[in-house]
């Protein structure tokens, strides 16, 4: 039963119509509010007790989150992204925005792709987009990236694009990428919309629109002070709601609560 609901919530969250029979679990605990929103809606429901926790970040993440930005002389135009290669991921978006900026003339952007190529032949499409836009000599393909491999990539880049084009469970990419130190140009779609803000510690284009995202990239290297503002604004968003010590403190103040329950 259990598995059916949560095929159920996947369901939604992909974009289908399945939907559970009305469940009751006695406590939950859930990742994003998306996500308690998007299980309710498939009928999973605790009877007891649900808790939201937001995922929180450990050693080497805490510890860049901590440190002050390091200042950067040139403008911001190194661009990541991280993460499979799959459509609804949105990499395409970004290679049509770096094709648009790269039509007005605006050819220093560079790109680095860093993910598992799980799908052959979308990936063969980007490559074959590239070509036809002029800008492969611009684009650098990481392949799967190590985990350790993973902060010296961020720091290495000025700004991470998170161009998801369906509802994200949550958004731990951005997260890491916010610790550090890279400005997050991003959709907000699904839980992620639960990090980024607006113009406070990201900038956030419309899902899917590669003029609206060319626009954000192009505000940040024109705009210093803003870039260095949504890198501060990061770091600080990490410290303040995204630190593994606060998500286990939540964890265990849950589950002290429900062995004090048992034994009531």
């Amino acid at each position: 039963c259990t598995a059916r609901s949560a095929l159920a919530a996947l369901a939604l969250l992909s974009g289908g119509s399945a939907r559970a029979e009305a469940l009751r679990f006695d406590h939950f605990e859930f990742g994003s509010r998306f996500m308690m929103d998007l299980f309710h809606e498939a009928g999973l429901v605790a009877a007891r007790s649900e808790r939201l926790i937001y995922y929180g970040l450990f050693g080497d993440y805490a510890r860049a989150a901590a440190e002050p930005v390091v200042r950067r002389d040139a403008p911001t135009r190194k661009l990541l992204f991280v993460g499979r290669l799959w459509e609804a991921k949105g990499p395409h978006t970004i290679i049509e925005a770096l094709g648009l900026l790269h039509q007005r003339g605006e050819h220093d952007f560079t790109l680095t792709i860093a993910g598992p190529e799980e799908h052959p032949d979308y990936a063969a499409t980007l490559r074959r987009r590239c070509d036809e836009l002029g800008v492969t000599a611009q684009v650098r393909w990481a392949g799967a990236v190590p985990r350790d491999a993973l902060l010296p990539l961020y720091r290495r880049h000025d700004a991470i694009v998170f161009p998801s084009v369906y509802d994200e469970p949550f958004g731990i990419v951005e997260l890491e990428a916010m610790a550090a130190g890279c400005a997050v140009v991003g959709t907000g779609t699904g839980g992620s919309a639960e990090i980024l803000g607006p113009e406070v510690n990201a900038l956030v284009f419309q899902a899917g629109d590669p003029a609206d995202l060319a626009r954000q990239v192009a505000r940040l290297a024109a705009e210093p002070s803003l870039a260095e503002r949504l890198r501060e604004a990061g770091k600080r968003t990490v410290r303040e709601r995204f630190l593994g010590g606060r998500m286990v403190n939540e964890i265990q103040a849950h589950l002290a609560e429900i062995v004090a329950r048992v034994g009531q």
